[in-house]
């Protein structure tokens, strides 16, 4: 069988920065530079395609991330993307752990490493199919409503951003770490979770938000 592809109508599309108060742009220390056109991402002005891969590192032993990440490597992954599930690193109100499998820094590192940049995922709602979407229990005896502008909830998520960028920081892509994005929720006003109907005690559910682009716009500040 033969297959004719035919570009006799094809149209040159206009390429164009994709310039949004700068905040798509940023530099290394060494003078990289990333950057958006209106199709493309780029990097030192040239057209880069990124091939993701998700890589849930506190789902994994830690001595396995250097071998895992070579093979990502390996197979054209140039970009990791990955959760910080909150409820792995404060299970117990006010207990934080960033140790062994999960170890942020650390992996960031291997990340690094491998020559793969890096989309950090901080929740505060992740999905991913773990419990909760990634909430802790205990935020549930609290008088506030999770993934909403309730200072209670912003107040908690502002101490899960902190205690992460206290393990990210020198590693963001302006001073010369792999971090070149990060996502701010995940699924917002489109996906919730379950909370205790896996153990029959209720019907509780992690809620999926309502409150628009005012939450996001909150948590980016």
């Amino acid at each position: 069988m033969n297959h004719i592809v035919d570009l006799t109508h094809f149209r040159k599309r206009p390429i164009r920065p994709f310039d949004i108060v700068d905040r798509t742009r940023n530099t290394s220390p060494d003078g990289d530079a990333i950057d958006f056109t209106n199709y493309y991402m780029t990097v030192n002005g040239k057209p880069f395609f990124g091939v993701s891969g998700e890589f849930h590192f506190s789902r994994m032993d830690a001595s396995r991330w250097d071998d895992e990440l070579a093979k990502c490597a390996a197979g054209g992954v140039n970009v990791i993307a990955n959760y910080v599930f909150w409820n792995h690193h404060e299970e117990i109100e006010g207990r934080w752990d960033f140790t062994g499998s999960r170890d942020l820094r650390r992996f960031v590192e291997l990340c690094a490493k491998h020559g793969m940049y890096m989309i950090l995922r901080m929740g505060p709602f992740d999905h991913g199919e773990v419990r909760n979407g990634g909430v802790p229990d205990w935020v549930y005896g609290k008088d506030y409503e999770a993934r909403s502008l309730d200072p209670g909830w912003l107040d908690e998520v502002r101490e899960l951003y902190t205690k992460i960028h206290e393990q990210v920081d020198g590693l963001l892509f302006d001073q010369g770490g792999p971090i070149i994005g990060a996502q701010l929720d995940n699924e917002y006003m489109h996906s919730s979770a379950p909370w205790e109907m896996t153990t029959g005690i209720s019907d509780e559910w992690v809620p999926g938000g309502s409150d628009g682009i005012a939450y996001l716009e909150a948590l980016r500040g």
